[in-house]
């Protein structure tokens, strides 16, 4: 559907799926995993972190890094899971993000 026919209702409910259920579910592990033992990790420049043990990864879309306008709101969606997982990648070990072609 191209930008200007998409209503508002489809976009909100395309990001509340992909956007909102990838940051509910990242921040209900992330709890998971700081409840664990402490370790800090030297970064080297980047400074020291510390964290738990565990992983989350985020399937995003290679749509993170592209745009079409016919899919305004799935790319929207994508763009903000990898904003998200760069955001939060410093508070655990691993938090990756899979960008998988369609």
């Amino acid at each position: 559907m191209s930008f200007e026919k998409t209503q508002d209702d489809d976009y909100d409910k395309v990001l509340e799926i992909n956007a909102k259920g990838a940051y509910l579910l990242s921040k209900a592990v992330m709890k998971v995993i700081q409840s664990q033992d402490m370790q800090q990790i030297d970064l080297g420049r980047h400074g020291i972190i510390t964290g738990g043990r565990g992983a989350i990864v985020n399937v995003s879309s290679a749509m993170a890094f592209g745009a079409v306008p016919a899919k305004v709101s799935y790319i929207t969606s994508k763009h903000a899971m990898l904003g998200l997982t760069r955001a939060c990648g410093r508070w655990i070990l691993i938090f990756n993000n899979v960008n998988p072609l369609i």
